[in-house]
């Protein structure tokens, strides 16, 4: 589990995106109850710091050491040894992940 954090722009075309969900499906429901429910508006402060709410914090089980990992259009931040965890599953996987993505990509 991890913070997900998006830049303004890029978290309103998410909000676009989520208006077109169907409302009355018990999936989306629960999607936005849990999802939405976390999301805060953050600013890094003077000392280039961002503070994440203790709520988000426990949720993503950040301790100490944090790692921030670019996504493309945002980033996550995950707890150093839950990270560590996550990389290990992601290379035990990556052939069958790849293939995946370059299908979804027209490769």
């Amino acid at each position: 589990s991890c913070v997900v954090a998006f830049p303004l722009q890029e978290w309103r075309q998410w909000e676009d995106r989520m208006r077109d969900l169907p409302l009355l499906r018990r999936e989306t429901k629960r999607f936005f109850r849990y999802f939405l429910s976390g999301a805060v508006d953050s600013k890094v402060d003077d000392h280039g710091r961002l503070l994440i709410p203790a709520n988000l914090r426990a949720q993503a089980q950040l301790r100490k050491d944090v790692m921030i990992v670019g996504m493309m259009k945002g980033f996550e931040i995950w707890d150093r040894d839950l990270w560590e965890e996550e990389m290990a599953r992601c290379r035990e996987a990556f052939d069958e992940i790849s293939e995946t993505v370059a299908e979804w990509m027209g490769f």
